[in-house]
Parts: structure tokens; C-alpha cells; sequence
């Protein structure tokens, strides 16, 4: 069975968890086919084809409920979009296709349960747990990749403006 295609709506969760998502939206799979379907997506974006693909994750199992931002959908539902647990699924962003009124699949075991996993509920900004044998959407993510100049660059870079600005008073002032 070769890779499965998808297709990119080339949104960015910015800041901290910098991730591109992908969304699957057509049918309710049980975890373990949702995370063989992300594990096996391959998609074409511009001349690059991604496949380094993953469910999200919930970082921190302490928080159940509202108002939970410790899961890469919660930072992205509270955080990134302000969406509020009074308010809900106002604010879409770019992410048109997330689905109000769905849960999403996240790849986390529940340490108390092993047989569930965390989930992510769009429609109100919850966060708890179910059996993994119940069917609910999944979003794929990848790492993003954040381009951080090296301290050599940004120092010759810094001397070149410096050198540049002392040039110009130099020769506006000294002749």
C-alpha cells in the first residue's frame, strides 16, 4: 500500500508550536486508522512533497474541560484564534475546514486509561478523553520549520550597518 495523497490548505499554527496542518474532515475513524491515515498521507506542497506526518498532541494531561491551551489544538483554538469557551467556534482564521461540532483525535494516551486518548472539541474549546475505539475526526500536523539566523550572520550583519553609518556621518560631518 503506497502513500496516500492529501490535500494542503497551507495554514500555519504560528508561534511556539509552529505546525502546518492538514485537515481530514471526510469521515469518523477510530484512532488507530486515524493516525495510519496521517502517518501515511503524502502531499504535494509546491515542489516539496511532505511526509513527515503526525496526529496532534496534548501536552500536559492535568487539564480536562475548559480552557484547556496545553494540546496543539487548545493553543490553537485559545491562544492563536482567542476563541472563548462563552463565545465558541467564532473565530475560524484560516482554518475554514475545522468543523464546528467536531472533535479531534489526539494522538495522547490517557496515562489513567490506556484504552483512551485525548481529544479536542472545537465546537465549545473542550478537552477530555474517550475510548480509542470510538470514532471522531483527526487533523494531521508536521513540525514546522523556523528559520533562526546564526549569531556569526547576524554579528557580520550588525558590523556592515554599523561600518555603512559611520561611512555616511563621516562623510557628512568630517569633510
Amino acid at each position: 500500500m503506497g502513500r496516500r495523497q492529501g490535500i494542503c490548505n497551507s495554514n500555519h499554527i504560528d508561534g511556539v508550536l509552529a505546525r502546518t496542518t492538514l485537515i481530514n474532515k471526510a469521515i469518523y475513524m477510530k484512532l488507530y486508522t486515524q493516525s495510519g491515515w496521517a502517518a501515511g498521507l503524502s502531499v504535494n506542497f509546491g515542489s516539496s512533497v511532505l511526509t513527515d506526518w503526525r496526529l496532534t498532541t496534548t501536552f500536559n494531561q492535568n487539564c480536562s474541560g475548559w480552557d484547556c491551551a496545553n494540546s496543539e489544538l487548545g493553543d490553537l483554538w485559545y491562544t492563536k484564534l482567542s476563541n472563548t469557551k462563552a463565545g465558541g467556534f467564532s473565530n475560524t482564521g484560516d482554518f475554514q475546514n475545522l468543523s464546528s461540532g467536531t472533535s479531534y483525535w489526539s494522538s495522547t494516551d490517557y496515562t489513567a486509561n490506556t484504552n483512551h486518548a485525548w481529544f479536542f472539541n472545537v465546537s465549545n474549546g473542550t478537552q477530555s478523553h474517550q475510548n480509542k475505539g470510538l470514532n471522531t475526526f483527526g487533523v494531521a500536523v508536521m513540525d514546522g520549520m523556523a528559520v533562526v539566523p546564526e549569531p556569526v550572520s547576524s554579528t557580520l550583519f550588525l558590523i556592515g550597518v554599523a561600518t555603512l553609518g559611520f561611512r555616511r556621518f563621516r562623510i557628512k560631518y568630517i569633510k
